[in-house]
């Protein structure tokens, strides 16, 4: 059903400190257990919502019970593009889209793009 779609995939955290973690990709392969992705992962400070690291791409197997929820985006999402926050402080893709990622949270600030 997931095969080949592009997705965004939010992971369950284990304790209310730990930090945010979003999937960014294709899907390969799903399962009754895991989906698997090309993709790439973005990891969030807990409250502040601040970028505290990003992955290489890579493939990666995601247990259903690790994941909280998954959006399919359009196919012509270009997931491998620079990702930035934008004036409203929301983290999106620097594709034709300008692809949500993740929704600015309050008390978030960083430097904005500019164009």
């Amino acid at each position: 059903m997931l095969n080949d779609k592009i997705v965004r995939v939010r992971m369950v955290k284990n304790y209310s400190t730990a930090h945010n973690h979003l999937a960014i990709g294709q899907v390969l392969e799903e399962t009754p257990t895991y989906i698997r992705m090309n993709c790439r992962i973005f990891h969030f400070a807990n409250r502040s919502g601040r970028l505290v690291g990003e992955s290489e791409i890579g493939v990666r197997i995601l247990p259903w019970l690790r994941i909280e929820v998954i959006a399919e985006l359009p196919s012509a999402t270009d997931w491998k593009k620079e990702a930035v926050f934008d004036r409203k402080n929301n983290f999106v893709l620097l594709d034709d889209n300008q692809t949500l990622i993740a929704r600015a949270s309050q008390g978030r600030q960083h430097a904005q793009i500019t164009n």
